[in-house]
């Protein structure tokens, strides 16, 4: 939802009368729907555009869904990432409780036909997406050597302070088996069973786990 009509484009006004609650409990009618640039290749449509809003406010169930983008709460920013790819495609900064995202000038026509240039909520990729980006592309390195690749990204930024919740989940560290002394088995008197699964994506026969069996003594698969 938002209040100024000027970052709206593809404007339809409401035949309706539609009112949406807002924070204090009143109601407020919305004057029409539009469309929104989050950023040079998403678009956020069915904005609502109610007059008496003086902040923007952006739903992030319908950002998730419509963007197909993951959201990632942290305790000080929030970062969106494209569900398919990974990519890291913009965040917001915590400030006074509410998650703001940065705020740049663009020209685009308005929808009442004017080129103008409008406040946009644009989702930038400041230092800090950089620096998450270039650690995915040079495979998860640490930000200690990473700073010493980049040090214009890292000005006033502790390498320590990042994290990156892949390298968490990967680097755990498990208990070893107990070693057991072997003994020679007879085929199918042992077999060693795995489970896989599920992938993201189905595979050509429309499955996303597979089981394995292996025979401890022949090896057949």
């Amino acid at each position: 939802m938002t209040g100024n009509a000027k970052i709206l484009f593809n404007y339809t006004p409401s035949n309706e009368n539609f009112s949406v609650r807002i924070a204090d409990g009143s109601l407020s009618k919305v004057l029409g729907t539009g469309s929104i640039r989050i950023s040079e290749e998403l678009t956020l449509h069915s904005v609502l555009f109610v007059p008496s809003l003086d902040c923007n406010l952006l739903s992030i169930s319908k950002l998730t869904h419509d963007l197909n983008c993951t959201a990632k709460f942290f305790h000080n920013f929030c970062e969106f990432q494209d569900s398919d790819s990974w990519r890291t495609i913009g965040s917001a900064r915590l400030n006074s409780g509410l998650y703001l995202l940065k705020q740049v000038e663009s020209k685009k026509p308005s929808h009442s036909g004017n080129t103008s240039t409008v406040t946009s909520l644009n989702v930038v990729r400041n230092n800090k997406c950089a620096i998450q980006l270039w650690h995915y592309r040079l495979g998860h390195l640490n930000f200690v050597s990473l700073k010493k690749l980049f040090l214009d990204l890292f000005i006033n930024k502790n390498p320590r302070d990042f994290q990156c919740e892949i390298c968490h989940l990967s680097k755990q560290p498990k208990q070893n088996f107990q070693s057991q002394t072997y003994k020679m088995s007879k085929p199918f008197s042992m077999i060693h069973s795995d489970v896989w699964g599920p992938f993201r994506i189905k595979n050509i026969s429309g499955d996303r786990w597979f089981v394995s069996f292996i025979g401890d003594h022949t090896r057949l698969t």
